[in-house]
């Protein structure tokens, strides 16, 4: 289904609707629109039963507790599936604080020692071992010693020897994460606050349809950056063993793009839904090929700026792009602390000291 504009004939979507050429509109589910050919970009079909993974973001509030798996409202953390996933960590507001810093979470927390992630994950191999060597040693001091067997014990000295160095490598972890994770915090932050400030310089300074497209290649830019860190982009409930699992990513990208480029458009056909066409088909068929989509989309709005600079003053043409520069700054960052661990070296020999520890 579509409408001719002008020499070419383009899909426009609008809101769940798809405009046909004798002027009608017919309702469409959100999810139908996998079977609409966007120049070549619709989304795959896949023989899976189960739900899509893309969700509408006006659905989200009323599906929060079930989209994130969320088992009490004031939870802080995503409920995992298994002992051996990830603890993800939710925004904080006013109700998560209050649950956070009440009187009795000293109480609430002892109770639930055994439910917590860090103990569950460490319940196989590491606790087993250790409880299986200490019962192991139990029963041969008390079922099995005699004049021929002499009782085993460990001398305290082991013990002295390996906290200093599991101190030391501990402390340093410790550290370095928490400015791992404090770095990041600082650089998703400037994206927000980057992204804000562009946008309000494009509404002061660029035409409607300008402004337009530098909207939602801003907030195309997000969702980029998210599925180019993350391999799921977010989407952890899709396993990627699944053999449908780049199938099903591909249309969740899909599905988010085409919302940010086409939820927002003009019922008319004009030359800013030409261009909206154009971009979302770009986006998806870079991010398809592999190639760096968020560096694309930067791209694209410098481009915005220097076709509107004889309208624009040098000194804020020249503010916009250094705001431009700081959104790559930010992207490069989040690529260095994505593939620079913390030294290995060190990682390695806590481990090591660490079981042999527990072991002992």
């Amino acid at each position: 289904m579509s409408i001719l504009f002008r020499n070419s004939t383009l899909p426009i979507i609008h809101k769940g609707f798809v405009r046909c050429p004798d002027h009608t509109i017919r309702p469409l589910l959100y999810n139908s629109f996998n079977n609409i050919n966007i120049r070549g970009v619709a989304s795959e079909p896949t023989s899976s039963k189960d739900p899509p993974l893309y969700i509408r973001r006006d659905e989200r509030s009323a599906l929060r507790p079930s989209l994130y798996h969320i088992k009490r409202p004031n939870d802080s953390r995503i409920a995992r599936n298994d002992r051996l996933e990830p603890t993800r960590d939710l925004n904080y507001d006013p109700g998560k604080w209050k649950h956070h810093k009440a009187p009795g979470r000293h109480l609430r927390n002892l109770f639930e020692v055994f439910s917590c992630a860090s103990f569950q994950r460490l319940v196989f191999p590491d606790l087993f071992l250790t409880a299986s060597v200490g019962a192991g040693l139990t029963y041969y001091n008390v079922m099995m010693t005699n004049d021929l067997l002499p009782v085993f014990y460990f001398d305290t000295t082991t013990f002295t020897t390996f906290s200093l160095a599991m101190s030391v490598l501990a402390g340093f972890r410790l550290n370095t994460s928490y400015d791992r994770l404090n770095e990041a915090r600082k650089v998703f932050g400037q994206v927000n606050t980057v992204s804000r400030g562009l946008m309000g310089k494009s509404c002061m300074f660029l035409t409607n349809n300008n402004k337009q497209r530098m909207k939602t290649l801003l907030k195309s830019f997000a969702v980029a950056m998210h599925f180019h860190l993350n391999t799921k982009g977010g989407y952890y409930r899709v396993s990627s063993s699944d053999p449908e699992f780049k199938v099903k990513l591909n249309n969740a990208y899909k599905d988010e793009m085409r919302e940010i480029f086409f939820s927002d458009n003009d019922e008319q056909c004009d030359d800013n839904n030409y261009v909206a066409v154009k971009d979302f088909e770009k986006i998806c068929m870079t991010y398809e090929s592999g190639s760096h989509v968020p560096l694309m989309i930067l791209s694209c709005i410098r481009k915005i700026i220097i076709e509107n600079q004889p309208t624009i003053e040098p000194i804020y043409c020249v503010d916009m792009d250094s705001q431009v520069q700081n959104l790559m700054s930010s992207l490069g960052s989040c690529e260095r602390l994505l593939r620079t661990p913390i030294p290995t070296t060190f990682t390695t020999n806590t481990s090591r000291y660490v079981y042999q520890a527990h072991k002992d």
